[in-house]
């Protein structure tokens, strides 16, 4: 998100807005990627042997920087993101101040929401893990998942 707002700050957002043809090729490789990840979580196998040691063996068979990629992958290509940043910049940034504090102020405080949402996405995770440490659960989990990820790319390309 910090990229993606400081590209939307020094102008990405104001060409990707004035620019139909660019936006609509990042939306539809993003909703692509979304479709892609979302087909990978499907078909992903359960979790190894339903048990705290196969979460980890299952955690160890992708990298963090295989994990990283992948995530930063989702975030980057979302177009909108920049388009709300460009949104919204305009108007609680006043250009008869200084923009720096200002732009810093503003994306502190958005980082500051999305790790307070992210960390609340993660307690409930590991909350929901005794549930989730069979088999048959996990399956459930991965074909769900993978299902809203693919309902979720599907919208983004099909989005007029």
């Amino acid at each position: 998100m910090v990229i993606l707002a400081t590209l939307s700050a020094v102008g990405l957002g104001a060409v990707l807005l004035s620019s139909a043809t660019l936006f609509t090729a990042l939306k539809l490789l993003g909703g692509l990627y979304l479709v892609y990840l979302g087909i990978m979580a499907w078909k992903a196998p359960p979790m190894a042997g339903g048990s705290p040691q196969g979460a980890v063996l299952q955690r160890e068979h992708k990298s963090f920087v295989a994990l990283f990629r992948e995530g930063f992958g989702v975030g980057i290509s979302n177009p909108k993101a920049i388009a709300f940043f460009a949104a919204l910049f305009p108007q609680f940034i006043d250009p008869l101040r200084a923009y720096t504090p200002q732009f810093l102020t503003l994306i502190l405080t958005i980082e500051g929401v999305s790790f307070i949402v992210l960390t609340s996405y993660a307690l409930l995770a590991s909350y929901l893990a005794p549930f989730l440490s069979n088999d048959r659960a996990m399956g459930y989990f991965n074909k769900l998942t993978g299902a809203a990820f693919i309902a979720f790319g599907v919208a983004l390309v099909c989005d007029e």
